[in-house]
């Protein structure tokens, strides 16, 4: 291949004087630098620990570990406390809500294409906070009434419509 420009170009930047010389020269008379390859990098090191969590230091005494279950049900007051929160907020929402529904309720047909969805988006959030309501009254019922039971709190439940 007499186009091969690594032949007329030497990497190291030196330039010689015949590249087809079996004795080469370079710019100053001297033979070129031997071509160095660099060492190959080394080898992975793969330490397996079997405990992602052991640091090493020396075991703690197994009797003052306190293991929680997994599942545990919030405590009851402050459920309740919750719910006496949240209700009121969640009603004088929802008559907000529905003040603003009838206000809007006689401009429909005026301009639908701007209020329809603005309707549809007041009774949508009325809906979802009065089944957040229904939904964590609910919840703190069923914990109450039997706290040893692990219990769910699910937002659109179906609220015993499914048995």
């Amino acid at each position: 291949m007499r186009n091969n420009p690594i032949r007329y170009i030497d990497p190291t930047g030196h330039v010689c004087s015949d590249p087809e010389d079996p004795t080469p020269s370079c710019e100053n008379g001297a033979p070129p630098p031997p071509v160095t390859t660099p060492p190959p990098p080394p080898a992975p090191v793969v330490i397996i620990n079997p405990d992602s969590l052991d640091d090493g230091q020396e075991q703690d005494d197994p009797g003052d570990v306190v293991t929680l279950p997994v599942e545990f049900n919030p405590p009851v007051v402050g459920l309740v406390v919750v719910a006496l929160l949240l209700h009121p907020a969640i009603v004088l929402t929802e008559i907000g809500l529905i003040a603003g529904e009838v206000v809007l309720a006689p401009m429909i047909p005026a301009n639908p294409l701007v209020l329809v969805p603005i309707e549809i988006a007041l009774i949508a959030t009325s809906v979802a906070l009065l089944d957040l309501d229904v939904a964590y009254l609910s919840y703190t019922y069923q914990v109450i009434t039997n706290p040893q039971e692990h219990h769910e709190f699910e937002i659109l439940p179906p609220w015993g419509f499914d048995q």
